[in-house]
């Protein structure tokens, strides 16, 4: 997904992104991103996503916020694989793996609070 870094610091780095903004542990060995830079990035959630997560509202829409301490996350689980690893969408161009109870079914919208601390943050090369 391309976004913008908003602030970076040793702590967490803050991007905004098409559908919102979302803070998370930086976790690349070369040099961090700069306030206002441009970059592509992936996240990895480690969280459980569990069935009374789903929201009741299909085609709710993917969306993220950040408040200091938790990000709120709302994306569409586009599979799950037998051993329950889910896969979240929260953009065209951006696909999470995140681990699940078993009982999410793709194709439903869930909606999360995750600490920041739980979001790595990679940046990738297009």
């Amino acid at each position: 997904m391309r976004v913008v870094v908003r602030s970076s610091t040793t702590a967490e780095l803050v991007v905004e992104s098409p559908v919102g903004q979302l803070a998370g542990v930086w976790r690349e060995n070369r040099h961090r991103p700069q306030v206002g830079q441009v970059i592509d990035v992936e996240f990895t959630i480690d969280w459980v996503v569990r069935a009374e997560d789903a929201i009741v509202e299909s085609g709710a829409g993917a969306s993220l916020r950040w408040d200091s301490v938790i990000n709120r996350i709302v994306g569409c689980i586009e599979a799950v694989d037998p051993d329950g690893m889910g896969f979240l969408r929260l953009a065209p161009d951006s696909l999470s793996m995140i681990d699940t109870d078993g009982l999410v079914v793709a194709g439903a919208w869930v909606q999360l609070s995750v600490p920041c601390s739980a979001v790595e943050i990679y940046g990738y090369v297009v």
